[in-house]
């Protein structure tokens, strides 16, 4: 089935859309074909009436095989029209090809009706109109001239559109071949150092509220932080960051890895304790910076994005917001946004890969203040491309930051600019915003010496849109349209504006951020999950070099995870932990040799183990058991009294191999 459209002079749809067809059978008017020559006489063929409508047939299908147009319509007779009756214009159809068809107007029948969005669907839309305002200029309210004429422009590229430079990572991060070593880029140890520091300052101070000093409360390191880490991430993997700990560490259905990491409690101590810069001048800090309690982590992660990844030809700035209903000063309340209040945040993404470059957290117009006359939205912009300035890159912003300063300030710096534009602008003339006698699809343009203004009335199933759709763009200066109706700025920007809001989809998905009061805790699980997305793009772009199979994501941050608890669940064999725990951290992380090792050592040797913390137990190898002694042997686990006990010093035992790795400082006790 097809259906055509006509357009008349004012632009307007015809009625002919309503009309149907059938398909038809061309055979009617084959009577004679090229292999059958007419015969002298007026009697019928004498071959068989079934072979011939065979061929007929047959040749019904090569003629429509061999035809250019997919769907033949039948052409059915019909009276003659009045003579009086003025003639009906012929109906058009106009295609993506730019190719006109004639098509018989004639309905059918209702039996072969189909329904009209299934008709729209299969019709390509026409070109739109062209607005004519019938002026050479235009001029709004603030006194800002338009041309209506644009400029044509002939032979090379434009070289505000030319790229001289190759997109990827850079050489630093080219190496890494393991999502560990990718995540590390983002988190060196220095970092890791830092919230390290500033952690065990609130540990010394929250342990005092406690009575035993166990190693709930003990000080943390390095690879116990790397292993914190490690397990939120594993939440996300899970999507299990709004359970309780209770469910994550519960033996029959939780995560093997959390319980090989830490506790239940020593979790849930770190999280409060977690702290991120120096408490003694926060408060000085917080006069001229809200953002004070994170700032430092926020600026090293910032800069360390746009130092390992160079973005393609595209990047796209929007907002961002992090789910947060706690006490805050600058949470915001956007109705649009799927978690509607929380932390704002001004991210720029690479439009293809959705890498994150830079961001600006905004903490309220106290921080920073706009220079000059310049807006809040012309603030952000600018400060996001600064880095990016001579480099020909096209930037694609939200209405809440075009403008007609920010659009000529950063082609100034060469750098060209799409992006939705609010109808209140005082630069934009009014009759840019009449919606009355604007066709569905129809399409304005306004030109300056470097800047396209576009007003397009998107198509919808009533007959007058109800709104219009302002582009401002500096990448092309010509009013073009693209294939399908709609002018090319705006097909640009439906390309190129996803960057940021599918990070944040991505983020989303995976999310390690936990319900907290603590808007810097926040921020630190939004920077874990921007930190996982963008070491994923960068090993998936090293493995698409080496010609290897790229990784989901999903199996990406389980191997992230895994890689981040396994140094401190190792670590952990080496000390007093029950043996099924032991078992556990074992078998999670496939440790069968070294298992395998720790138990042989245990059976091999005559070595005695002292446990000071045990009580008195009686001796199995005397024939009464009279003998106490908390000495147990290390191959049976049984108590042994002092008469059944052998000790040998570390030379001796070198060289019988009945000692091994981590067991010197028992043997040292027991000689001594």
């Amino acid at each position: 089935m097809n259906r055509t459209g006509v357009l008349d002079s004012s632009g307007d749809q015809d009625s002919s859309d309503d009309r149907e067809y059938e398909l038809g059978d061309d055979s009617e008017d084959l009577e004679t074909s090229e292999d059958e020559e007419p015969g002298p006489s007026s009697r019928p063929d004498p071959v068989p009436l079934l072979q011939q409508e065979k061929k007929r047939r047959k040749i019904t299908r090569e003629s429509r095989r061999t035809s250019s147009s997919p769907i033949h319509l039948t052409r059915e007779l019909s009276a003659p029209p009045p003579r009086n009756s003025p003639p009906p214009p012929p109906p058009t159809y106009q295609g993506s090809d730019h190719k006109s068809r004639v098509d018989d107007p004639t309905p059918q029948s209702s039996a072969s009706s189909i329904s009209s969005r299934r008709r729209r669907r299969e019709v390509s839309p026409s070109h739109p109109p062209l607005v004519n305002f019938g002026v050479e200029k235009l001029v709004s309210r603030s006194g800002y001239e338009w041309k209506c004429n644009p400029h044509i422009r002939k032979g090379k590229s434009q070289r505000r559109n030319i790229v001289h430079y190759t997109k990827g990572p850079t050489v630093e991060a080219r190496t890494v071949r393991d999502p560990l070593s990718a995540f590390l880029l983002f988190f060196p140890d220095e970092v890791i150092q830092e919230i390290v520091e500033w952690t065990n300052r609130k540990i010394d101070v929250s342990r005092r509220a406690y009575k035993t000093k166990d190693h709930k409360v003990a000080n943390t390191n390095e690879l116990e932080m790397k292993a914190f880490i490690g397990c939120l991430i594993m939440t996300g993997c899970q999507k299990s960051n709004h359970l309780n700990y209770k469910e994550l560490w519960s033996p029959n259905y939780g995560c093997p890895v959390y319980r090989s990491a830490m506790s239940s409690t020593r979790f849930e101590f770190l999280v409060e304790c977690l702290r991120f810069d120096n408490p003694d001048t926060r408060e000085e800090r917080r006069k001229t910076d809200k953002f004070a309690p994170i700032r430092s982590l926020w600026e090293r992660f910032i800069r360390r994005s746009g130092q390992l990844y160079v973005p393609g030809e595209y990047l796209t700035i929007d907002e961002q917001l992090l789910s947060f209903r706690g006490r805050c000063g600058f949470r915001m309340y956007i109705p649009n946004k799927p978690a509607k209040y929380g932390l704002k945040l001004v991210l720029c993404c690479d439009a293809q890969t959705k890498y994150l470059v830079g961001g600006i957290p905004y903490a309220g117009k106290q921080e920073p203040p706009p220079q000059g006359n310049l807006s809040l939205g012309h603030y952000y912009v600018r400060e996001l491309m600064r880095p990016y300035f001579e480099s020909n890159r096209n930037v694609t912003v939200d209405n809440w930051f075009t403008s007609i300063p920010l659009t000529q300030d950063l082609f100034t710096h060469g750098i060209t600019l799409v992006g939705t534009i609010k109808a209140i602008k005082p630069e934009i003339p009014a009759e840019m915003r009449t919606v009355e006698n604007r066709t569905p699809g129809s399409a304005a343009f306004l030109h300056d010496d470097y800047m396209t203004l576009v007003s397009y009335a998107p198509r919808s199933a009533t007959k007058k849109p109800k709104k219009l759709v302002h582009v401002l763009t500096t990448m092309d200066n010509t009013a073009s349209i693209g294939m399908n109706g709609k002018p090319e700025a705006i097909l640009l920007y439906n390309v190129t504006k996803g960057g940021v809001d599918t990070f944040d989809q991505m983020a989303a998905t995976y999310s390690c951020n936990r319900k907290t009061r603590r808007w810097p805790l926040c921020i630190f699980y939004g920077l874990l999950n921007a930190g996982g997305i963008n070491a994923w793009i960068i090993l998936s772009h090293n493995l698409e070099n080496m010609r290897k199979p790229s990784m989901k994501r999903r199996n990406f941050l389980t191997e992230l995870a895994v890689s981040l608890v396994k140094p401190w669940a190792k670590q952990r064999l080496s000390l007093h932990i029950p043996r099924p725990l032991a078992g556990l951290i074992c078998t999670t992380f496939n440790l069968q040799q070294e298992e395998q090792q720790y138990q042989d050592g245990q059976r091999d040797g005559a070595l005695l183990k002292n446990s000071k913390f045990n009580p008195l137990h009686r001796c199995k190898s005397c024939p009464r058991g009279d003998k106490r002694s908390r000495y147990i042997c290390k191959g049976c686990r049984r108590s042994i009294c002092g008469g059944h006990l052998y000790t040998f010093c570390f030379e001796c035992t070198d060289k019988t191999g009945h000692l091994f790795p981590g067991d010197r400082e028992d043997s040292s006790e027991l000689s001594s």
